[in-house]
């Protein structure tokens, strides 16, 4: 049952893989630092460290022109 497992998986992966194929420029900035006032503990996200940083990733698909 586990190699099954692990080998469905596996085919599961390489389909997700494949499909990027229309992703480019894809990188990462950084986007927001906390300070003093985001380190107040909330109930739904916790306490945030002072300095922790926050990053996006933009991401740019290219356009794909298929022929029929």
């Amino acid at each position: 049952m586990k190699k099954f497992l692990l080998g469905t998986n596996f085919i599961i992966i390489s389909i997700f893989a494949y499909a990027q194929h229309g992703l480019e420029n894809i990188f990462v900035e950084k986007y927001y630092i906390s300070t003093a006032k985001d380190t107040i503990n909330s109930a739904i996200g916790g306490k945030l460290p002072i300095g922790s940083v926050t990053y996006r990733n933009p991401i740019f698909f290219e356009e794909l022109h298929c022929d029929k």
